[in-house]
């Protein structure tokens, strides 16, 4: 027998056992559905679990199913896992049978064994049908979830291009929302301005009030006629305008050809202003040259110019000095570049090395000095002629980088010992305000230099080019307690009057007294002692007659005044160690005939003069030289200082500076008068009263004793001060 006859017989035994368990499903399936029920219908029959139920409906749905996928239904999804589980339990039983059936051996006939092995043959079947099943169901699913995936992207992208049509649309909305038309920059005339100036053809009341565009239109319409006509004028006026330059140019050109002769002219007419003391050439230069002078000195060039010519044009003459070039130099410099220069370079020394720093200080100190104290090459001049007295000259010059001006005086006449009052190192000291002698900055920021540089070198350096006063700041426009640190006019128009008036004033009461002092020197040098005249309406303050003299009246030098001071009574009344205080030794003495007659023969003052003379007198500290046993008390002396340098206002008479021109004689009198009356009232220091003429309401008053140093010429009689 081949082998291809039992292989077609047993596809041919499995097939009909396929067919005949389907068949079997089939009728298992109909009859579940319908349980038997016992014949007296208590107790029910046998009756097949759900499990058997499910199984048997999904091999008899999965057998009907086509096995190439030409059509799959939706049922069957869900009943292949079902049937997947089923179709396994029972190849597992068929197997379990197998295995016992080869157990019994003989006892299990060949048709058990054969029908056993179909049924396994047919299970393994309907797995791979439920396989081929499964991967066809995903196929499906995966194309219809493709598909679902493409619907939706499509419908995403729909949305996408909505939104975005959306936002486009609502950005359009916006923009004409917010459009502004060329009209809206145009400034119009408000609404009742045009319905009154506005033609009735243009405005059209009847249509324009009611509609807003219409009433638009009209006003640009109005605004476009104004402006149309107001461009026709301005077209007719640029053709004048024209024609006027035309002109102006012919007539420059005429004036540029005129100014050879005028120059000319005006060469020739030089010796004929310098008879007429007018100066026009002169002055041209000086406002050539004002617009390179630094603000301070512009200022107090163009007020003192003004006061000048307003007060005193004869007297006072102010004037620019100096070299144009190197003004013009020093403006391109900037100086202010170089002051922060020179900071940064003492910052940057600071962090070195202490010998470096030393060694560049000492080596930068001296070209960094000469930078800060350079002056600005213009100055100003101020010539103030006193005619019969003293005259001065006032060169003010200004410091860009200390930020002070400082003032060098000249032109008064003579030195030594003849005109050591009108010292002009000295003699404007403290014009305005006291304490202002010039050793002070009056601006905070050279303090902050002299730390750097030093003080006593900077000081020194800048006195070179002057001294610089408060007053000579306030004359630059400087004032540096003000809120704005640059220069004020207002400042130098409040104080020019009083600075002025205080110069001459100053030097009028100084030129007075130099020559009352030269006086009493020359008097004293060519013989005898000096009688001292107190002035026409000052000899009633005086008696008659006074028999002691005046036989010294010395300069003294600041060393010769430290050394005297140390002997007199007082030496606290004026502060000797100020060089600008002007010191002189005088003496009284009694007459050859009078000496005999007493033990006390010589008074000696030391007189101190002050820069602020006539407002401060001049003061005298006393000492009394006397060859008798018993000395003065100290309070007699101190007594007739206090009658001079207290009660002094008792010797002037009159109204204003011209009070003050015998004040320093009838002091030297007023103290001669008690010199003789400290003689005559105690004669115990004094053989015979040499005062005959006089009488003495009381020769002593109180517990010390005290002479009378008051003299009243209706009386004729000395007097205490009560």
């Amino acid at each position: 027998m081949s082998t291809a006859q039992p292989l077609a017989r047993s596809t041919k035994i499995k097939i009909r056992s396929h067919n005949r368990i389907v068949h079997k499903m089939k009728r298992g399936r109909k009859s579940s559905t319908k349980p038997e029920v016992a014949s007296d219908g208590n107790k029910p029959k046998k009756v097949k679990s759900s499990d058997e139920g499910k199984s048997n409906d999904a091999q008899g749905y999965i057998a009907s199913l086509p096995l190439h996928g030409e059509y799959l239904p939706s049922k069957g999804y869900s009943i292949v896992p079902a049937a997947v589980t089923e179709t396994r339990q029972s190849l597992v039983e068929v197997f379990q049978m197998v295995r016992n059936q080869k157990r019994q051996g003989d006892k299990c006939s060949a048709a058990d064994m054969e029908e056993s092995r179909a049924k396994g043959a047919l299970l393994f079947a309907t797995l791979k049908k439920l396989n081929r099943l499964s991967h066809l169901y995903c196929k499906e699913a995966r194309d219809k979830t493709l598909e679902n995936k493409q619907e939706l992207d499509g419908l995403h992208l729909q949305l996408q291009n909505l939104k975005y049509e959306m936002v486009h649309l609502s950005k359009e909305i916006s923009n004409c929302l917010q459009f502004q038309s060329s009209h809206d920059d145009i400034q119009l005339i408000s609404e009742e301005e045009f319905y009154d100036s506005a033609p009735a053809e243009i405005s059209q009341p009847e249509v324009t009030k009611s509609n807003d565009h219409e009433r638009m239109m009209a006003r640009l319409h109005w605004e476009l006629k104004q402006r149309q006509d107001l461009m026709s004028q301005r077209n007719t006026l640029q053709a004048e305008i024209s024609s006027l330059e035309s002109d102006i140019s012919q007539q420059q050109s005429v004036i540029d050809n005129l100014k050879p002769s005028l120059d000319k002219l005006l060469e020739a007419s030089l010796p004929i202003q310098e008879n007429l003391n007018l100066l026009l050439d002169k002055k041209r230069r000086e406002h050539s040259l004002s617009h390179l002078l630094p603000s301070p000195l512009y200022i107090l060039y163009s007020q003192a110019s003004a006061f000048s010519e307003a007060y005193d044009a004869a007297n006072m003459k102010v004037s620019i000095q100096g070299d144009k070039e190197e003004a013009m130099s020093f403006v391109e410099q900037k100086p202010n570049d170089s002051r922060h220069q020179s900071d940064d370079d003492s910052d940057s020394d600071m962090d070195t090395k202490e010998d470096d720093s030393r060694r560049k200080n000492s080596k930068s100190s001296v070209s960094e000095m000469k930078t800060v104290v350079k002056p600005h090459p213009l100055f100003i001049q101020i010539d103030i002629d006193q005619s019969d007295k003293c005259n001065i000259s006032l060169a003010i010059r200004y410091i860009p980088l200390v930020g002070v001006a400082c003032v060098n005086i000249s032109g008064l006449a003579g030195n030594g010992d003849d005109c050591c009052l009108l010292d002009a190192d000295t003699i404007l000291h403290e014009l305005l305000l006291s304490g202002d002698d010039g050793e002070a900055f009056p601006s905070p920021l050279p303090h902050y230099l002299m730390k750097q540089l030093g003080e006593k070198v900077l000081m020194t350096e800048l006195k070179l080019f002057g001294i610089p006063y408060q007053w000579v700041q306030l004359l630059c426009g400087l004032d540096f307690l003000s809120s704005s640190p640059q220069p004020v006019v207002e400042v130098t128009q409040k104080n020019i009057h009083k600075i002025i008036k205080a110069i001459k004033q100053r030097i009028n009461m100084r030129s007075t007294l130099q020559n009352e002092v030269n006086k009493m020197m020359g008097s004293l040098v060519e013989g005898g002692g000096h009688v001292i005249d107190a002035g026409p309406d000052g000899q009633h303050l005086f008696p008659s007659s006074l028999h002691s003299k005046m036989t010294r009246f010395k300069k003294l030098t600041h060393d010769e005044a430290l050394a005297h001071s140390e002997k007199f009574v007082d030496n606290e009344i004026f502060d000797v160690q100020n060089k600008a205080n002007k010191f002189y030794l005088i003496s009284f003495q009694l007459s050859e005939e009078q000496q005999s007659k007493t033990s006390v023969c010589r008074l000696h003052c030391l007189m101190c003069i002050r820069p602020t003379y006539p407002t401060v007198p001049p003061t005298f500290t006393l000492v009394l030289e006397s060859q008798a046993q018993k000395k003065p008390h100290n309070h007699w002396i101190k007594a007739i200082e206090a009658e001079v340098n207290v009660h002094y206002s008792e010797l002037l008479d009159g109204d204003g500076a011209s009070r003050y021109q015998y004040l320093l004689a009838r002091q030297l009198l007023k103290i001669q008068m008690c010199f003789d009356s400290l003689e005559t009232t105690y004669p115990s220091y004094s053989r015979d009263a040499f005062l005959p003429h006089s009488t003495f309401s009381r020769k002593y008053c109180g517990r010390d004793r005290m002479p009378a140093y008051q003299f009243s010429s209706e009386k004729g009689l000395f007097s205490h001060r009560t």
